[in-house]
């Protein structure tokens, strides 16, 4: 099984534990950009593509997971509409294995990257973190401050809301 699936599964496995929580893994054959997994809870709806890959011989090395420029640009640009999509990255297996959350407005920095620019991009407190408090990060993170989404779409050239 391809490394993206069994991170799939383990995320799916642990998150039916979370009893306000619907989880939808999406198939997408027709539109390339649009990520992996819709998910639901009371007060949120949120998207995440979940890319995963084994962690490089030497710290300096690119990590090998492919996100498609169609990928990058959907997530920017909902993003810059309020909708909360992100990348859910898993680096290494087992015991060794880092998870990393990365905000949609910044998929672009994840075209070619090493682990410790995730760390830097990160919204996740502790990189070892359970689905549960993944989806808790989520919804907190549903507060974000509208000034910086603003402040996005500003840089990025796109629609203002005036």
């Amino acid at each position: 099984m391809r490394l993206e699936q069994t991170f799939w599964a383990w995320f799916r496995d642990h998150a039916k534990k979370i009893s306000f929580l619907k989880l939808q893994r999406i198939e997408n054959q027709v539109s390339r950009g649009m990520p992996d997994v819709f998910g639901q809870c009371p007060s949120t709806s949120f998207w995440i593509e979940m890319k995963a890959c084994a962690r490089p011989a030497r710290e300096s090395s690119l990590l090998r997971f492919e996100i498609y420029r169609e990928q990058v640009l959907w997530l920017q640009n909902w993003w810059a509409v309020g909708c909360q999509c992100y990348v859910l990255i898993r680096v290494g297996q087992g015991t060794k294995a880092r998870l990393y959350l990365i905000r949609g407005c910044d998929a672009r920095q994840l075209e070619k990257c090493v682990e410790s620019n995730l760390r830097g991009l990160s919204v996740l407190d502790n990189n070892k973190a359970s689905p549960e408090a993944i989806i808790h990060k989520i919804i907190h993170l549903k507060q974000f401050n509208l000034l910086s989404r603003l402040q996005f779409r500003r840089l990025t050239n796109g629609p203002s809301d005036n």
